[in-house]
């Protein structure tokens, strides 16, 4: 039986990008789950402190909807990190097995997931992979797992392919889009994870389309109540500043499962200006209706909480029969009370338990019982699955369009160096490539940016190309326009530098170093997002990880020490044309 720092292996759990998950026995006997992480990770010593610090951070992250960690080891030859072993059963495998969650089952879910992330956002640790396989069903509650290592695995200094971490359809398009995960990003996988719980299905829908569903906010959640599928919409708006606020949501749900139901509604137009619902039909338009004498007056509390999330009110209720209609109540047809009449929904799976109740499910009929989707048949049973032991099954990757080109930080400051210390001996030149280069880059980023959205927006398609093509020369001049703040605000540094140190400072220190200045302000000028993502682009083609990119960064540094022995040998004189020398005596 293998060993490792104390731990006895008894088998294998589950396997992932970061390593291998065992079920194992500390000294004392108690089962735990040993995650051994790659050895690729345990040979990187930038990666070993960051494992340090994480953990440091990990051990104070406590409650009962969270799993904890409990040890790691980061200066042996194996790294690892022992975990609680949870015994219960994934959202994942439970759904599937099972069928979606009742009201009263997906309130419960929505408070101990939601208590999870608040003690894990407590101690500073973002999930970044909250998803149905992440989250454990035992009799005490739904149990997060995988915390905080989703966090290790993506930062930047560890993750070199540059791959956006997470699962399609639970992962925020803002992060997408390529903005750093967050507390935000967190509660939209929670959102997400509901929406799986009570429909059975994944949010998005399933294959390349789900990009698409995602960025134009088309949530899956047909089955459910106008109510409930009104806020989980909602919740998973695109735009963070107009998504419906997770105490709002909870409020929702705890009120529903409890029978409690808004009076007020949606209508078609604002469902409309919202962006979401009535657009893909699932939504339907009504109007207000006046509260007659058989209208329930409900707590207020709700809609005051809903208020908080959202501007418009949240509906819709079932439309109600006019008098004389057909299937109408018969009755005097001035009645002051509205007639609600049953909705029709499509057919889903029953309701049954879910890991916290012991009750076994009832079958709808014992005669035709509801048809079962290929996809959603899982196994018999599942082992106890341990934190950090997520199954992987099923998990689409993200298309390589949709994708950001990594930052190639070593590549970028080998050539950054060589074009300072070669603007030593040409300054004028050199700033005058910069700025080409930098105008180049910026039309690239900025087209890049433009198919991927159109992309995300419509699907791939065989006119992406030739729209692209055609339309850059309007990106070209918009990386002119981007690039002229640069050019004012490295032009204004360079004039300082030089006034400052024309009388202190030897020239052979002062041009690149003037040159050296004048690069990083057009290179960090907010206006030049556009040309660092083009730059990562361009690198992605002609130096892509491996043998390539150390070809160029040899090539740099060979430029770069044949720039400085000139310089430091004094053997050549500065050559500032095409422009003019500027005057060291008048300063």
């Amino acid at each position: 039986m293998r060993e490792v720092g104390g731990y006895r292996l008894l088998h294998v759990l589950g396997s992932g990008g970061m390593g291998t998950v065992y079920e194992a026995v500390d000294a004392e006997d108690h089962r735990v789950a040993v995650k051994l992480l790659h050895p690729a990770f345990s040979a990187d010593d930038a990666a070993r402190e960051r494992l340090r610090r994480e953990v440091a951070t990990l051990h104070r992250v406590r409650g009962e909807h969270v799993a904890r960690v409990l040890d790691a080891e980061a200066d042996s030859a194996e790294a690892f990190i022992v975990t609680e072993l949870i015994d219960g059963q994934s959202l994942e495998d439970s759904v599937r097995e099972h069928g979606p969650l009742d009201a009263e089952e997906l309130a419960e879910l929505a408070d101990g997931l939601a208590t999870a992330l608040e003690a894990i956002h407590a101690v500073g640790v973002v999930h970044r992979d909250l998803k149905p396989g992440n989250v454990m069903l035992t009799d005490d509650g739904p149990v997060v797992i995988d915390f905080g290592i989703s966090q290790l695995a993506d930062d930047p200094r560890l993750t070199r392919t540059g791959l956006v971490t997470g699962t399609p359809g639970y992962v925020d398009p803002e992060v997408m889009r390529g903005a750093d995960p967050g507390h935000v990003g967190d509660w939209w996988g929670w959102a997400a994870v509901l929406v799986f719980a009570a429909t059975g299905r994944g949010p998005f829908g399933r294959g390349q389309g789900v990009l698409l569903r995602v960025e134009s906010g088309r949530v899956d959640t047909d089955g459910l109540s106008p109510r409930v599928a009104q806020v989980l919409r909602r919740a998973l708006h695109p735009d963070p500043e107009r998504r419906m606020k997770p105490a709002s949501v909870r409020q929702a749900l705890t009120d529903h499962a409890a029978g409690r139901e808004v009076t007020s509604l949606l209508s078609e137009s604002e469902a409309a200006s919202a962006g979401v619902g009535a657009a893909d039909g699932s939504a339907p338009a009504t109007d207000r209706l006046p509260a007659g004498d058989a209208t329930d007056v409900v707590d207020e509390s709700w809609q005051d909480r809903a208020d908080e999330g959202f501007a418009e009110p949240v509906g819709p209720l079932p439309p109600t029969i006019p008098p004389g209609s057909p299937g109408a109540p018969v009755g005097d047809a001035q009645a002051s009370h509205t007639s609600v009449m049953p909705q029709e929904l499509r057919e889903q799976y029953p309701p049954t338990a879910h890991g916290w109740d012991a009750t076994p499910p009832s079958p709808v009929s014992e005669t035709s019982p509801p048809p079962t989707p290929a996809e959603m048949v899982g196994p018999g049973g599942a082992p106890p699955v341990p934190a950090g032991a997520g199954p992987d099954a099923g998990v689409q990757p993200w298309p390589s369009w949709a994708v950001p080109a990594p930052v190639r930080g070593w590549l970028t400051f080998a050539w950054f160096a060589a074009l300072a210390l070669v603007g030593g001996l040409y300054p004028s030149l050199v700033i005058l490539a910069a700025v080409a280069l930098l105008i180049l880059f910026g039309s690239v980023g900025s087209g890049g940016r433009a198919l991927r959205q159109r992309r995300m927006r419509r699907g791939k398609g065989r006119w992406d190309l030739p729209m692209a093509t055609v339309s850059y020369p309007l990106h070209l001049v918009l990386g002119i326009l981007l690039t002229l703040p640069g050019v004012i605000v490295a032009a204004a540094g360079a004039v300082i530098v030089w006034v400052l140190g024309a009388q202190a400072i030897p020239m052979t220190y002062l041009v690149p170093g003037t040159v050296a200045v004048s690069l990083l302000l057009l290179w960090w000028t907010p206006s030049s997002g556009s040309a660092r993502e083009g730059e990562r682009s361009v690198l992605r083609r002609i130096a892509p990880p491996g043998a390539a990119a150390a070809v160029w960064v040899l090539l740099a540094c060979g430029v770069g020490v044949t720039a400085l022995a000139i310089l430091a040998l004094g053997g050549s004189v500065v050559e500032w044309w095409p422009f003019p020398e500027p005057p060291v005596d008048f300063f």
